[in-house]
């Protein structure tokens, strides 16, 4: 299947004839093929039995969304999003980011990629604080939202680095709403966003129309699990974790960072020149 997602054209003989076909768009195609079995299954056909040793993240109905590189030798190798909090250099991302990870780099808005090393991190919560031995400019650090809160329905954006190599490595920005105030099965830690979100985008800042933190980016629905289990594809069904449980855990580590009063809604441009300039790109290795 990888080598399928990878190539650009499939060969096929025949019965004599050969046929070319290209594969640009595989990886949805795989997604309509899984959608395709599962209604063939519910008319009670059989199906071809589930080949051995799947990735452990397969049947998972949340995928997380840091951006993994097959390496040789199996070493690791990822990247994700962070966020700058403090001008004494910490920064805020997500667990899974930095999970196992044997050196950690992250470059801040200056361009520059800093040795950084893990302070502490949440597995439960999936949060993390690493720091790199820098002094940030106060214009570079985010600020939380003193209201701690969102409202159902409000607009919001987020800014990172998904698909990092292939994508523009200034970052991105998206925009969308907040779609509920819970998180699969009700779990109140989350939020529910209609921004799309790729992977690299793990541990990046959700903000509100006046660019405080009101979230930290964390998961999307697992297309092929969902269309596994219900047959259907998901729509931008994206996941953040409350900044409230961000700030928890920051004061019971005794990490600092600032909280701001509610300000002039900015329009997308401005929101995004000013979360880039406290977004981080994490490295993972």
């Amino acid at each position: 299947m990888r080598r399928f997602r990878r190539g650009l054209t499939m060969h096929v003989r025949y019965a004599g004839r050969k046929a070319g076909f290209r594969l640009t768009g595989t990886s949805k195609m795989f997604v309509v093929l899984a959608a395709c079995v599962v209604r063939h299954n519910a008319k009670g056909n059989s199906v071809a039995a589930r080949p051995p040793n799947l990735p452990k993240n397969t049947n998972e109905t949340v995928a997380k969304l840091d951006n993994q590189r097959p390496q040789k030798r199996k070493s690791r190798s990822s990247s994700g999003t962070g966020i700058a909090i403090s001008t004494s250099g910490h920064i805020l991302t997500n667990h899974h980011v930095v999970k196992g990870c044997t050196t950690i780099r992250a470059t801040t808005h200056g361009g520059v990629a800093a040795p950084a090393r893990l302070l502490k991190s949440d597995r439960r919560n999936d949060l993390a604080v690493i720091k790199i031995d820098a002094q940030l400019p106060a214009d570079e650090i985010a600020l939380f939202s003193s209201e701690r809160s969102v409202k159902l329905g409000e607009t919001i954006a987020v800014y990172g680095f998904p698909f990092a190599g292939a994508l523009s490595s200034s970052g991105n920005v998206v925009s969308g709403n907040v779609t509920s105030l819970a998180g699969l099965g009700d779990d109140a830690r989350y939020l529910q966003i209609s921004a799309p979100v790729q992977p690299g985008n793990s541990g990046g800042p959700l903000v509100d129309q006046t660019g405080k933190i009101v979230g930290v980016v964390t998961a999307r629905m697992n297309d092929l699990a969902t269309v596994e289990a219900t047959g259907a594809l998901p729509q931008n069904v994206n996941f953040a974790l409350k900044a409230n449980i961000a700030l928890n855990f920051l004061d019971a580590h005794s990490i600092p960072y600032g909280l701001a009063v509610a300000a002039k809604p900015l329009p997308l441009t401005e929101l995004a020149a000013k979360s880039q300039r406290f977004t981080a790109f994490i490295q993972c290795k």
